[in-house]
């Protein structure tokens, strides 16, 4: 048998179970209960199946934004919701969006930890925050935001090895000679025997905060990290990597699909002078946006209206220090040799409020907006996830927001059928 001490009111991890009452009664507003936690033998840990889209060409995402979770329940901010448990309130959203959006992934896009002297124990809040996700066996990944550094003696280093062994996890640590922990790329494939790569999901590590002036003097950092030529340099080597097929791509028969393609149609190929060797679609994602994030939108050449959607309602929040991560990264990642972005779309976290996308230089930068009781909000603005769906086998993104009242917002096709003129430049 094996033990441990869980702190607060949250789940144990998998395999444990909560021995009750409490070791020790917390005092309210003070101290948190006390659990011990055992272990029966050895239970396997479930390991997610290799993503792929379905047989009808569709893959879902479902992003989840700066949590802000305590080892005690937390407390709710800036919300007309009353009553209000921070931490369990949010976790109920979370319940009811992952049943209405069933998506085949969910991405965590930093902050799950509140830090600020609430996440002392940060073993005890990473079982609670993946909890609705693990429960429905639903594929996970996620980033590291600032707060989730202020923990304690956790590093990322340490909370990393906890997440990979945590039930559908699909988070990597990563190359250990870069900038961060938990720079990584996943691969979403054709459900056919081909296994074909449709779709490239990369996750960065924007780091907490920087070393300023003020360190200079033994003072705290006051500056964020920021994307570094290190982490540059591994994106266009992963990219490089990224192999080519003929797009938009097709099961070439439905044989080893039964009758799904007959159905559905989709099984026609299309004429080879119509299609060319291209590497799939990109999608990134990390918690900091980069001071290009906030640029000036391109304008759709048939509308002539300005691509972007949603608002912006927080103040500007990017690292001072640019090591052109933009300009040197996202801008030269093509997708042949002919030019195209490989990255159609860069996904943030880190403010609360706004929750827009816009198009720059044919990148598509898109912030979710606080999905969490527990993280600053506004009142009157609700708390919402961001929902990709990847359809055509990866040619088609379509975002929209999902509010915590159910509610879809903001819903737009960034790329592909529907979608504006792809940028040429």
């Amino acid at each position: 048998m094996e033990l441990d001490v869980l702190n607060g009111e949250g789940r144990p991890f998998y395999g444990f179970e909560k021995l009750d009452p409490p070791l020790a009664i917390g005092k309210p507003g003070q101290s948190e209960n006390v659990h011990l936690i055992y272990k029966r033998g050895v239970k396997p840990i479930p390991r997610a199946k290799p993503l792929h889209f379905s047989h009808a060409g569709h893959f879902k995402i479902l992003q989840v934004a700066d949590l802000h979770f305590s080892v005690s329940n937390g407390r709710c901010r800036e919300t007309s919701l009353s009553p209000c448990k921070g931490d369990s309130d949010t976790l109920e959203l979370m319940n009811r969006t992952l049943d209405l959006e069933k998506p085949d992934l969910v991405v965590f896009s930093g902050d799950q930890l509140n830090g600020q002297g609430t996440s002392w124990d940060p073993r005890s809040v990473l079982a609670k925050y993946a909890g609705p996700v693990i429960d429905r066996q639903i594929p996970w990944a996620m980033v590291f935001g600032n707060h989730d550094s202020e923990v304690g003696d956790l590093t990322r280093h340490g909370q990393l090895r906890i997440l990979r062994n945590m039930p559908y996890s699909l988070v990597e640590a990563g190359p250990s000679d870069i900038h961060g922990v938990g720079n990584y790329v996943l691969s979403v494939r054709s459900p056919d025997p081909s296994r074909t790569r449709l779709l490239t999901l990369y996750f960065l590590d924007s780091g907490s905060y920087s070393a300023g002036a003020w360190d200079w003097f033994g003072w705290t950092p006051t500056e964020y990290d920021y994307l570094r030529q290190s982490q540059i340099d591994w994106f266009l080597h992963e990219s490089s990597l990224s192999p080519m097929h003929e797009r938009p791509w097709h099961p070439d028969t439905g044989k080893d699909l039964g009758d799904a393609w007959g159905r559905t149609g989709q099984g026609k190929k299309r004429q080879t002078s119509q299609r060319s060797l291209v590497k799939p679609n990109g999608l990134m994602f990390y918690h900091i946006p980069i001071q290009e994030t906030y640029s000036t939108a391109d304008i759709d050449p048939i509308s002539n209206k300005k691509l972007e959607i949603g608002e912006q309602l927080d103040d500007k929040s990017t690292p001072k220090k640019n090591d052109g991560f933009f300009d040197k990264g996202l801008l030269k990642a093509f997708e042949n040799e002919l030019g195209g972005r490989e990255i159609k779309v860069v996904a943030n976290g880190h403010v609360h409020l706004t929750n827009s996308c816009r198009r720059v230089l044919g990148i598509w930068f898109c912030f979710n907006g606080g999905s969490s009781y527990s993280g600053y909000g506004k009142t009157g603005v609700d708390r919402r996830f961001r929902v990709f769906n990847i359809t055509d086998w990866g040619e088609t993104i379509t975002t929209y927001g999902r509010t915590e009242h159910g509610e879809v917002v903001d819903k737009i096709v960034l790329v592909g059928h529907g979608g504006p003129t792809p940028y040429e430049g």
